[in-house]
């Protein structure tokens, strides 16, 4: 079962903090900035991924709300999934992937 866990990020055009879900996927770490949700089907799916492990950030410790906090602002534009602009670092960017996590039932 994959498990969801939180990231700390800033984007580059405004002060705002997010929390952002972070995913395990094929050996490194995946921020998730969007799901797609099937609830009839009970599954949701990234609608895109952004390998978190190539990019400066750290492990949290302590009382905080998530594990991991990302170091640099990143670009809106990579997480919104619009077109890149010239000169920004390259990321490592999945549109789509084929994961689908379960979500879990209420109670009727």
């Amino acid at each position: 079962m994959t498990r969801v866990f939180k990231t700390i990020i800033g984007l580059d055009d405004s002060s705002d903090i997010l929390l952002c879900d972070t995913i395990e996927h094929e050996g490194a770490k995946w921020l998730v900035p969007r799901w797609l949700e099937a609830p009839s089907e009970g599954w949701k799916k990234p609608q895109r991924i952004i390998c978190l492990d190539p990019l400066p950030h750290q492990k949290l410790q302590g009382a905080f709300p998530a594990e991991y906090l990302l170091n640099d602002p990143m670009p809106r534009s990579v997480f919104e999934g619009r077109p890149r602009q010239q000169g920004e670092r390259a990321y490592v960017v999945i549109e789509e992937p084929d994961i689908r996590i379960a979500i879990p039932r209420g109670i009727h």
